[in-house]
Formats: structure tokens, sequence, C-alpha cells
């Protein structure tokens, strides 16, 4: 089966900065690097279901909703 790659980059962006998070907080609250932000961000990286549901958790918001 071939992987789906899902880039998330330009809203990702979007949503941290109107949180007012910056990529080390957005960082901590899901437990990832700032490294792993950055390449998100600039979708360099196509995040896991798993990481997706971090990120979801660190917005304040569940998964559906991100």
């Amino acid at each position: 089966m071939k992987e789906t790659k899902v880039y998330i980059g330009n809203g990702l962006r979007r949503l941290r900065k109107e949180k007012g998070l910056t990529v080390e907080d957005l960082a901590d609250g899901a437990d990832l690097t700032r490294k792993y932000i950055y390449d998100l961000e600039y979708n360099l990286k196509s995040p896991s279901s798993t990481t997706l549901d971090n990120l979801a958790k660190a917005f304040g918001m569940k998964f559906g909703e991100f």
C-alpha cells in the first residue's frame, strides 16, 4: 500500500499564529521538537496520526476539529 503524504504547513503556521503560540510553545505542548514543528510548517515532513492528535491537543482542540 502506498503511503499518503499529508501537508499541513500553511494551516499549521496560521493556526499557531492565531493562537499566539511560538514554535517552542507548540513543540512543548505537543511533545515535539522545534525542528520537527519547523519541518511540518515548511512541508518537509508528513505527520503521523499520533502527531496530528498531539498537535490538536496542544491547540486545545479535538483531533476531528484540527
